[in-house]
């Protein structure tokens, strides 16, 4: 059973109880697929990683952060193959850094571009979390508190993420190209699921993707409001857990009070642990271009938090009440 047929089963089970404010609780619950990792594990993992570059002429060594680095500067990061290995039988694992390896160290050798013509059809912006980069981009403004858009090229094995565009353009000519390439993007799979069965105004869109620019769909959010028959001026709460999932929900009554809650739910379940993990939080967006974080975390306690442009149009929309 996959993880959207996890939380269909739950959100159509009937049980509505609300989870207690910060308790992070509701659907889904969990993380479907993954199995338990320990540190036994994660050294196992070190050393076949090691052990695969070394095969290739690169010998890294482990900063005791997750990070592999090599004599060069490079650093290879295991949070990704960590995630995929702990959805794949053990038997498997060989194959799967071999895979891995082979990519990231094929991808070293794959030269820059060297103007926006030689990469206009594969350039995208893909959404970082400014917590996993070593440093924020010189362009462009932050997409949601703590995340911003990358500049990126899609390469047949890999994602090169470009942090100086010098030799590319101007921010605004690559901002546009990038869009229209995202635009361009097979549609995402939608799957409306209702966070409160007695309520039309508590439907939860789930957008997923096998590319990695799931949560860049964002950058065109009118597309996915045409979508799914709401209005473009629509203030909406999203989340975007990791590079192949976002959902939406419109702000539209009191059934908002349950959507957010599902949210939280499927944001950390489809967050920890994921690979391309991005954010667990849930996010306001203002159709007027205010955003917001909504929730809050201490270890496993989570807050939601509604002020500001959030209470406003929670407000006006009869979320709040009087």
């Amino acid at each position: 059973m996959g993880w959207m047929d996890r939380f269909r089963k739950r959100a159509d089970s009937g049980d509505r109880t609300p989870p207690p404010r910060g308790s992070g609780e509701g659907p889904p619950t969990g993380n479907p697929g993954a199995e338990p990792f320990d540190e036994e594990d994660r050294a196992r993992v070190v050393a076949m990683v090691r052990q695969e570059f070394a095969r290739l002429g690169r010998e890294l060594v482990p900063d005791g952060a997750g990070v592999l680095r090599g004599i060069d500067g490079r650093a290879f990061g295991l949070t990704n193959v960590e995630a995929t290995l702990r959805r794949t039988p053990r038997e498997h694992w060989p194959e799967v850094v071999s895979e891995f390896a082979r990519i990231m160290n094929a991808s070293i050798d794959t030269p820059g571009p060297r103007s926006l013509a030689q990469v206009r059809d594969r350039i995208y912006l893909r959404l970082r979390s400014v917590d996993g980069l070593p440093r924020p981009p010189e362009y462009g403004e932050p997409v949601l508190p703590g995340i911003v858009p990358m500049v990126a090229v899609d390469h047949p094995e890999h994602i090169e993420e470009v942090s100086s565009i010098d030799n590319l353009g101007s921010w605004e000519e690559i901002r546009a190209l990038a869009l229209a390439n995202i635009r361009a993007l097979p549609a995402m799979s939608h799957h409306p699921i209702t966070a409160d069965d007695s309520r039309a105004d508590a439907t939860i869109h789930v957008f997923d993707t096998d590319d990695y620019f799931g949560p860049s769909r964002l950058l065109v959010l009118e597309e996915m409001l045409e979508r799914i028959g709401a209005a473009p001026s629509s203030d909406v709460v999203a989340v975007v857990p990791n590079r192949h999932v976002a959902a939406i929900h419109p702000v539209a009554g009191p059934g908002t009070v349950m959507a957010v809650r599902g949210l939280v739910g499927l944001a950390r379940s489809q967050y920890e642990g994921a690979p391309g993990a991005l954010s667990p939080h849930v996010y306001f967006l203002g159709a007027d271009g205010r955003r917001q974080q909504l929730t809050d975390m201490s270890g496993e306690q989570v807050a939601i938090r509604v002020d500001g442009a959030a209470e406003e149009s929670f407000t006006r929309h009869g979320v709040l009440g009087d």
